[in-house]
């Protein structure tokens, strides 16, 4: 069901949903392998495969829930708009960092985690493997994937709202945070970083590495200070490029949008 409801997303998507790039790719007949007008249902029908998935994992037919830690003594504040009831009434209880970041940086081991549905192993060594080429040279990686602006952007504020109209991002994104340097969750955001770095969600810490800012080397799990780049999580590229098929929304700061379906 997870399966058929994730390829029904990416033919509700624009990448497939009356892409237009794709108008001269057509069959041996003619007709096109991506259809050229958009059909805004197939939306309904991948949500509709997932609420199945979700109503069942619910009622107890399936295994499958979200993945949380629970709250620690570093755990951030919750802004002042997000429920803290314990979870899942609520925020409260549980480490929206490290919820995150332990489905992939080992912490969690995937046999105990929940939220898995479907997963493969991955290869850290050179050669054709998106955890090898997403890591920085400086850690025995091939440095050859990089984030846009653009994918930074589409991370949301700690307080869920979009970064592109958001008061509480900066006019002046360039300046220091200054102050004293922000710890939580096991992660340090340096008083030297850039504004444009502050009070983000939960995931870009987890997700993206700042020049400056100072982290947890995901390889060893041992608190480390890396200049160039902190390594990106193992599954970076899925992490930012699948949709989510989640089993219950808090908001989008709490419990970030994921998937329950790992490609």
């Amino acid at each position: 069901m997870a399966l058929m409801g994730r390829v029904r997303l990416i033919e509700a998507s624009p990448w497939y949903n009356g892409n237009e790039f794709y108008a001269d790719w057509k069959r041996s007949d003619g007709t096109n392998f991506m259809p050229q007008v958009k059909d805004e249902s197939k939306w309904g029908t991948a949500a509709l495969l997932a609420k199945r998935l979700i109503k069942g994992s619910e009622a107890g037919s399936f295994k499958y829930k979200l993945h949380t830690v629970e709250r620690k003594l570093d755990t951030k504040p919750l802004p002042e708009n997000v429920p803290d009831e314990n979870y899942p009434n609520g925020a409260g209880g549980i480490d929206a960092l490290r919820s995150y970041a332990f489905m992939f940086n080992g912490e969690t081991p995937a046999y105990n985690n929940d939220e898995f549905i479907y997963m493969c192993g991955y290869s850290s060594t050179a050669g054709d493997s998106p955890a090898w080429i997403a890591t920085p040279t400086s850690l025995g990686g091939g440095n050859g994937l990089n984030i846009t602006y653009a994918t930074v952007k589409a991370f949301r504020m700690e307080d869920g709202s979009d970064i592109n109209n958001s008061p509480l991002y900066p006019t002046n994104y360039w300046e220091a945070i200054g102050g004293s340097s922000q710890s939580f969750s096991d992660y340090t955001l340096p008083s030297d970083a850039a504004k444009m770095f502050d009070k983000m969600e939960m995931r870009f810490y987890a997700s993206v590495g700042l020049t400056i800012a100072t982290g947890a080397d995901f390889l060893t799990s041992e608190p480390k200070v890396i200049r160039l780049s902190r390594q990106l999580l193992t599954m970076l590229m899925v992490l930012l490029h699948r949709r989510p098929i989640i089993l219950k929304i808090i908001t989008t700061l709490v419990l970030p949008a994921r998937s329950t379906f790992i490609m």
